[in-house]
């Protein structure tokens, strides 16, 4: 009796999935969520966020060394004690103009706060449109879901309802971009002032003052013309 070999086992899968079936299984899963999902999720990042806000409280004044290094290393260039009792620097902290931050805190420190302050004037401005905007079309798209899922994009039953989504993507694109031209304005405002004033801590290290010019053009390879021009920019 001859043996046959077998055929080798083949590698394409008999199933492969295109883009469409990734669609379809996106909308089955998303359809099925629920107000008890979100208010789930919600509670749940709620706990997590009072927990860290809890032992951020509690550590603050039991360890400066972590919470308030500056005072040790730079007492000089730090505010006011803040309140020991629980959210009692809150008011302190927001009375604090911007040149103060920057002066106390050193431009990483108050660049970083501006970013934060970007991102939460972003999200304010595109959660305010996409409420008042965006849950009307999505509710009255016809697409006869119910819950929670009728508040969202996969309701629009016509292509058509979609442009009111993509005309908001424009326009909360546009805006990133006008905040974050702004912000690098302000940000070359602020490194000038820092290169020409500078600290006075931080004064006698020379090497924070001194830059090196590369790649300069013929017309400014002397030192009158580096030094005119230098001025000017500055």
């Amino acid at each position: 009796m001859t043996h046959v070999p077998s055929a080798a086992p083949s590698l394409v899968t008999p199933f492969a999935p295109t883009i469409v079936d990734w669609n379809y299984f996106a909308n089955e899963y998303y359809s099925q969520t629920s107000w008890d999902d979100i208010l789930l999720i919600f509670w749940y990042q709620l706990v997590v966020g009072g927990a860290l806000w809890a032992l951020f409280e509690g550590s603050r004044s039991k360890y400066p060394q972590v919470y308030s290094p500056r005072r040790r290393w730079l007492p000089a260039q730090v505010p006011a004690e803040r309140p020991k009792a629980p959210f009692g620097w809150i008011p302190p902290v927001a009375l604090v103009g911007e040149e103060e931050t920057l002066e106390r805190c050193g431009l990483d420190a108050y660049m970083l706060l501006r970013f934060i302050k970007l991102c939460a004037r972003l999200s304010l401005f595109t959660s305010a449109a996409g409420c008042l905007l965006l849950l009307p079309v999505f509710q009255g798209g016809g697409g006869g879901l119910e819950g929670f899922n009728r508040l969202t994009l996969n309701n629009l039953a016509h292509p058509a309802h979609m442009w009111t989504s993509t005309g908001l993507m424009v326009v909360f694109t546009l805006r990133l971009y006008w905040l974050l031209d702004c912000e690098y304005k302000n940000y070359v405002k602020w490194r000038i002032a820092y290169l020409m004033q500078g600290s006075v801590d931080q004064a006698r290290y020379q090497a924070r003052y001194t830059i090196m010019l590369e790649g300069l053009p013929p017309s400014l390879r002397t030192n009158a013309a580096l030094e005119r021009y230098l001025e000017r920019i500055f």
